[in-house]
């Protein structure tokens, strides 16, 4: 305390041949150096040997309160330089990023201007060598008319599948048809031959009833064999359904086409003429007039009122 009071009196002295004002203690790392020369200057100008003890110490006391003041001041002048050193130094490293982004930008920038170029280039190479209006009407014009060809192609080609299903039907058609008329005939066919099979079972027994019979009943079953052959094959060959009249009732009456002249209920038979003339009417063209092969003609024997017509008969058909 005396050594600060000795220093306080010596600065009063050295201040009263100096009279400059007090000045302000500045912001900078000397604070605390010129903040103590002032205080001593305050000192020196308050003249301590003047003042009491009490009023030394209190001063002091102010001074060291300023003092801790201006250092917590001081602090936090550092402190906030050093913030504004990290913002500065996050700023920086931002500008950096935003300087990297932009040269980044840049670049695709020019390469998008170069793809523009070049996607104008090739526009206009493609409008130069696209074809003109009147080119893509005819073209679109072509295109149409070969498929309305195609469509009238397709139409003509359905008619003509239908045609040839029509007509396959028809074939098919015919075809069975044919079947069914050919199965006919052979049905008819096995029915004329079964007929002559019977016929020829007829004559048969005409001939074994012709040997204990009368000459008459030996005629009719002759005749009635001849016309059941005729008409069979009548029937077959024509394939038509054909009436007949019995033939004893054309005979009776056709009696004067015998040749004699008489009838079936006289006693003399017809002759061969007059049978020929019979089955004429009965027994188509076609057939022949002859008795086949495998039927022959019975022996008839010589009826008691006829003998001389039965020899005279045997002698014409042997001619």
């Amino acid at each position: 305390m005396e050594k600060g009071l000795a220093m306080a009196g010596a600065a009063r002295r050295r201040d009263s041949d100096d009279p400059t004002p007090p000045q302000r203690p500045s912001n900078n790392k000397k604070g605390g150096t010129s903040v103590l020369l002032t205080t001593v200057k305050r000192l020196a100008q308050l003249q301590p040997e003047a003042m009491s003890r009490a009023e030394l110490e209190l001063h002091w006391e102010i001074h060291e309160r300023s003092k801790q003041q201006q250092e917590g001041e001081l602090a936090k002048l550092h402190a906030e330089v050093d913030s504004l050193r990290t913002r500065l130094t996050r700023m920086v490293a931002l500008e950096e990023e935003r300087t990297a982004q932009t040269e980044k930008d840049r670049a695709e920038l020019k390469e998008l201007r170069a793809f523009r170029r070049k996607a104008e280039l090739r526009r206009a190479a493609d409008a130069i060598s696209r074809p003109s209006d009147a080119a893509w009407s005819s073209f679109r014009e072509a295109q149409k008319q070969a498929a309305e060809t195609l469509e009238r192609e397709r139409a003509v080609t359905a008619q003509l599948r239908d045609q040839i299903d029509a007509a396959q039907r028809e074939v098919n058609a015919r075809l069975v048809e044919a079947t069914e008329r050919e199965e006919r005939a052979e049905a008819k066919a096995a029915a004329a031959q079964s007929a002559m099979e019977e016929a020829e079972k007829a004559m048969a027994a005409a001939e074994q009833a012709a040997t204990g019979a009368t000459r008459r009943e030996a005629h009719v079953a002759l005749l009635g064999c001849i016309q059941a052959v005729g008409r069979d094959r009548c029937l077959y060959r024509r394939g038509l359904k054909a009436l007949f009249t019995p033939w004893w009732e054309v005979m009776e009456a056709r009696a004067t086409m015998t040749g004699n002249g008489s009838s079936i209920g006289g006693s003399r038979r017809p002759t061969r003429g007059g049978l020929a003339l019979i089955l004429e009417d009965h027994v188509p063209p076609s057939f022949p007039p002859s008795i086949p092969p495998s039927m022959p003609s019975p022996g008839l024997t010589p009826h008691s009122n006829g003998q001389g017509q039965g020899q005279g008969h045997g002698q014409q058909q042997a001619t």
